[in-house]
């Protein structure tokens, strides 16, 4: 049979095209699988409206003015206050696996200890002397950590296909490379060994986390939206669903969520282990309840919105302590009911939105996080101005608080103020004082005391006008006279000059007992007379033994 020219030309041409399309599928499955080195900004979901034949596409919905830079900033940003005591310590396993088994750096003999076993397999933490990983194996391989490397028991072939099902979704795992995904860090290479090898998250899960008290505040809330909603955005643009988002399996190391354990992994292995299906019940989506409603999601191409409402889900969770379940999800009291207690206007709506019971009516896991990251820049500004705010209260308190204790010891303080005028006008008093006294001993001398003295001396027996006179221009208190006698003393005045000075206290404390006289047995001449001159004998002796005898120690 031969060709005409035509037809070979046709035929050749259709050849070329196909190679071309096979070509530029196989490079753009080579490009999704790379690490973005920048976020992608265009939505990768079908937009849902009416088309004019009357059929359903997903509507485009309008997102905030802000790029993935932005979001991609808060991808290593720690949560705040977290438990510590992750892991275990008693490493009673030994397992060794050769190359070939394992990659080259995986191989060789470890040290084990089992974290837990839940869900779908058991998870061991485990170490070489140059770094910890996690090894995970599903139930009922547990000999394969805890006693050898073997396979317990032959394999099916039915097993044994599911077990490189399993290595082809392990290996589409292990290629993402985002800061918010928890890294695949090697697989079993062994088609009859269910191993998967992870990075040791040092925090737990955020069910451990939950179950040891930790409270997240609503910046850690919406700071865990934000980096697994950006997570999700990563995973949705290379084809991939997660499925499967709840507390125990989202991780945390180094105080940054990360995102684990994939429903299409955890499928495969759940079907040869002793446990459930991924899907936590009180996680659910709608849509791994209701089959109809996975149809609708499948034929409008979001599929990948079932990450989106078990995220939103979690959320209302760490907030509320409540989920809603998928089979719930059409009970619209019961949502609203769930969702008013949320405290934030904002974020009551977009997880409203997130937890639509209709797929397409939900946002994208890209809508979803932007709206998220607008909520915190808001939330973190207010609380930043609070605190603010509250420091500066805090200020004021601790001011009113003084003005309190000053008003609760205002009578003290009264007093103490008293106080020190008191002692204010006695060292004014005192000052005063040592002038005088200066005078007394600087400007003059002694002479003009020892003038009136001598003069007082020879009187002092009679009481006459004569001695009234002299004792009046003796114009020196006797405290200023005792004080400069001492002060002079002190100085090395001449014990002549210092016997003038006793003197003149002598004579002051005469004139003083005279006054107490006149005060206390009236004015009568005779008996002051005869008082001053005994009391004034009295007194200059007694003042003169004991003067002398400071004067001659």
């Amino acid at each position: 049979m031969y060709l005409d020219t035509a037809t070979l030309i046709y035929l050749v041409g259709g050849a070329v095209s196909a190679a071309i399309i096979l070509v530029s599928v196989a490079g753009f499955r080579r490009e999704a699988e790379k690490p973005l080195s920048k976020p992608i900004e265009k939505p990768v979901e079908v937009p849902v409206m009416k088309t004019k034949e009357g059929r359903e596409v997903a509507e485009v919905k309008p997102q905030p003015p802000i790029g993935l830079d932005a979001v991609a900033g808060l991808r290593e940003v720690c949560l705040e206050g977290l438990v510590t005591g992750y892991g275990c310590r008693d490493f009673e396993f030994s397992p060794s696996f050769p190359r070939g088994v394992v990659s080259a750096g995986f191989e060789g003999k470890w040290s084990c200890c089992r974290l837990g076993c839940g869900g779908w397999g058991c998870a061991y933490l485990c170490t070489n002397g140059k770094e910890k990983a996690v090894f995970k194996t599903p139930k009922g391989f547990e000999k394969i950590i805890e006693e050898s490397w073997e396979p317990p028991t032959p394999l099916s072939s039915h097993l044994v296909n599911i077990l490189m099902e399993v290595r082809s979704e392990a290996e589409n795992v292990s290629k993402l490379n985002h800061q918010n995904i928890i890294k695949l860090l090697d697989y079993s290479k062994n088609d009859s060994l269910p191993l998967l090898i992870y990075e040791y998250a040092d925090y737990g899960t955020l069910y451990w986390q939950l179950s040891n008290g930790w409270k997240p505040s609503m910046r850690d809330v919406l700071l865990i939206g934000i980096q697994l909603g950006d997570a999700l955005r990563y995973i949705h643009s290379r084809g991939l669903i997660h499925g499967d988002i709840n507390p125990s399996n989202i991780f945390i190391k180094g105080g940054i969520i990360k995102l684990g354990d994939f429903s299409s992994i955890v499928k495969l292995l759940s079907s040869i282990s002793r446990s459930e299906m991924p899907g936590r019940p009180g996680f659910r989506a709608p849509e791994q309840v209701f089959s109809d409603i996975m149809k609708r999601a499948r034929e409008l191409g979001v599929e990948n919105r079932i990450d989106v409402y078990q995220l939103a889900n979690t959320l209302l969770f760490l907030l509320m302590g409540e989920s809603i379940d998928g089979k719930d999800a059409t009970d619209e009291k019961l949502v609203k009911e769930k969702l008013n207690k949320v405290p934030n206007k904002e974020l009551r709506k977009i997880l409203a939105e997130a937890l639509d019971p209709e797929p397409s009516k939900r946002p994208s896991a890209e809508e979803f996080t932007k709206i998220l990251y607008t909520i915190y820049t808001k939330y973190t500004k207010t609380i930043k101005e609070l605190k603010n705010c509250e420091s500066q209260l805090a200020s004021i308190g601790e001011i009113i608080s003084k003005y309190k204790e000053i008003g609760n010891r205002k009578g003290e303080y009264i007093k103490q103020i008293t106080e020190l005028k008191e002692r204010l006008g006695n060292l004014e008093r005192e000052i005063n004082r040592y002038e005088r006294i200066g005078k007394i001993l600087l400007e003059e001398k002694g002479d003009k005391i020892v003038g009136i003295i001598g003069k007082y001396l020879k009187t002092s027996s009679d009481y006459d006008e004569n001695a009234q006179k002299m004792i009046e221009a003796l114009d020196y208190d006797k405290e200023d006279l005792i004080d400069a006698y001492k002060l002079g003393r002190e100085l090395g005045y001449s014990r002549e000059q210092l016997k003038n000075i006793a003197a003149a206290i002598a004579l002051k404390e005469s004139m003083k007992q005279r006054d107490k006289v006149i005060k206390s047995i009236g004015e009568d001449p005779k008996e002051i007379r005869m008082y001053i001159a005994e009391t004034a004998v009295k007194a200059r002796k007694e003042l003169k033994e004991r003067l002398y005898e400071e004067i001659y120690k």
